[in-house]
């Protein structure tokens, strides 16, 4: 059962969470539509169009900068009572370290849970519309050209591009292998292919086949050759925020269908994809280090307890992204970069809980 001395803490601890959240979300609209604005006007969006790109961006900033204000938070409410002696008052009532950190993991948990939900099941839905305006009226979509690309289309069918160009919608260098229980049964290699957007099919350009048929090659050669295959050109465009619509499921379902394709940045689906899951955690690990912090009353008072908090929460923002780029570009496992540094954090955390005035 919660008390009122715990209520007391939750609302302190949501209160100044959703206020510094809110507080650091307006600024950052405000600098962002500063530095946007010239874009809008130049490709004459609506000011309709303008708003509803602001309202949608607003959440995809809630979620990112969530378990650093939720630390903030916890430290800057803490060492406040702290610094008032009523972390002295709450210990002389007979209310030990442990039992105070009750109403600290219901508030992260609340917090958690709506970072969450937002995350998963909102914003899918509004980064959408967000990505929509951003590719059309901010940076109208110039994709540049995918390089080396080599998919499974099928079982037993690859596909290899030395680059593709997703202005003109041509593959250079292709090569197209078919095989058999193992076993090579066909190539064809061509110069060129090109998307037909009204026969939605592919056309080959001096094209160069090769049959294996009992012990024998045929050799086939062309100037054309249109061919149908399991393959759409918005699956070769490479894009940052392409996860930022799904939700969990739909991206567990991708990177499904893109591992059975042998896609090669399958890793930095998987990493979006645990932290995702791994964020949650991160909220409860930075909670009780900023408790196990604030809680003792130092000379330095507030401003040292902000010092060590904001330094221990860029330091794990910072390690965060580390091991999220090592791990995109397949250095190690995407599942131990992403929960390393809540691992390395919650020793951390029971580090400083063991120090913490008890």
């Amino acid at each position: 059962m919660l008390k009122k001395i715990d209520w007391y803490i939750i609302k302190k601890f949501l209160g100044t969470f959703f206020f510094s959240l809110l507080l650091i979300i307006v600024v950052v609209l405000v600098f962002t539509y500063s530095e946007q604005a010239d874009n809008f006007e130049y490709n004459s969006a609506p000011g309709n169009v303008i708003i509803k790109y602001y309202l949608t961006l607003a959440p995809f900033f809630a979620t990112l900068f969530s378990p650093t204000f939720t630390f903030i938070a916890v430290v800057f409410f803490t060492s406040k009572m702290a610094f008032n002696s009523e972390i002295i008052g709450i210990f002389s009532n007979g209310i030990s370290f442990h039992r105070m950190l009750r109403p600290y993991f219901v508030g992260a948990f609340i917090i958690s849970a709506f970072s969450f939900i937002l995350t998963n099941f909102v914003l899918p839905s509004t980064n959408k519309i967000k990505n929509e305006i951003h590719d059309t009226y901010i940076s109208p979509e110039n994709f540049g050209q995918s390089t080396d690309v080599h998919m499974q289309l099928e079982k037993g069918f690859f596909i290899s591009m030395g680059s593709y160009s997703v202005d003109n919608q041509v593959g250079r260098r292709i090569k197209i292998e078919r095989f058999d229980n193992g076993i090579m049964r066909s190539t064809l290699s061509a110069r060129e292919i090109v998307w037909n957007t009204e026969k939605q099919n592919w056309t080959l350009k001096d094209y160069q086949k090769r049959e294996l048929q009992n012990l024998k090659e045929i050799l086939t050669e062309g100037e054309k050759l249109d061919t149908v295959l399991n393959l759409h050109p918005k699956e070769l465009i490479v894009k940052d925020n392409t996860t930022e619509s799904m939700t969990l499921g739909q991206l567990y379902d991708f990177i499904q269908d893109q591992k059975s394709k042998g896609t090669n940045n399958v890793a930095e689906y998987q990493v979006k994809l645990y932290e995702r899951l791994a964020s949650p955690l991160a909220t409860f690990i930075l909670t009780l280090i900023g408790v196990s912090l604030a809680s003792r009353k130092v000379r330095g008072g507030i401003g040292l307890h902000l010092g060590l908090g904001l330094l221990i929460a860029f330091s794990y923002l910072l390690f965060l992204r580390i091991s999220t780029v090592i791990a995109a570009a397949g250095t190690f496992s995407p599942l131990l970069a992403i929960w390393l540094p809540n691992i390395i954090f919650a020793i951390i955390a029971y580090v400083l809980y063991r120090l913490a005035p008890k």
